[in-house]
């Protein structure tokens, strides 16, 4: 028997509790994370408090952070190094989480994920924090986008770059600012 296909259910309604849900139950997705916690460290309390914080704060699996075990990224390709770090590119073998599935009762993410983005956004896309394990520094794992720095961007694509796409990325940036400050976060030194 298939459980999951024999189910009727209402997609505005959470599978798991009954209440009103469009794709992501906060209080039940929280108990999720909270039942993991126990199980993933950073080694830094307060980085495993921010990441914890954001993942019982969030609305939607599109805001999570997670804490990435460097063993999960694979294919680690230098990009780039100068200022103050390299930039790499690698392949995260699980993905970034999608769904809480009910009936296996655990996450489903996209597998194998390019931290890559092709698309057209000018607003980098933030997943986690990891721990290079040699040399027992962190590293933020985000999208990689194809333009590099924002000099380079602006070298390659100066005819795609509109005064409106610049204000909306502008006006991106300071709202993700607000929120990370409304949050009380105001310096994260991670690296």
């Amino acid at each position: 028997m298939d459980f999951e296909s024999d189910i009727d259910y209402d997609d505005s309604k959470c599978h798991e509790c009954g209440q009103d849900s469009i794709g992501y139950c906060k209080p039940c997705n929280s108990g999720h994370f909270c039942d993991n916690f126990a199980h993933w460290t950073s080694g830094d309390s307060n980085l495993d408090e921010l990441i914890q914080n954001v993942q019982l704060d969030t609305n939607n699996c599109l805001d999570l952070i997670e804490w990435i075990e460097y063993s999960n990224l694979e294919n680690i390709e230098l990009i780039a190094h100068g200022g103050f770090r390299s930039v790499y590119k690698t392949i995260w073998k699980d993905g970034p989480i999608i769904d809480y599935n009910p009936w296996k009762r655990k996450w489903q993410r996209k597998g194998q994920y390019y931290l890559k983005n092709g698309g057209r956004n000018y607003v980098i896309d933030i997943y986690g924090v990891t721990r290079d394990l040699q040399n027992r520094e962190y590293a933020i794992v985000t999208d990689f986008k194809d333009g590099g720095n924002l000099r380079e961007f602006i070298k390659k694509d100066h005819s795609e770059l509109t005064w409106k796409k610049i204000i909306t990325s502008l006006a991106h940036s300071i709202w993700t600012l607000w929120n990370i400050h409304d949050k009380n976060y105001y310096c994260i030194c991670l690296m």
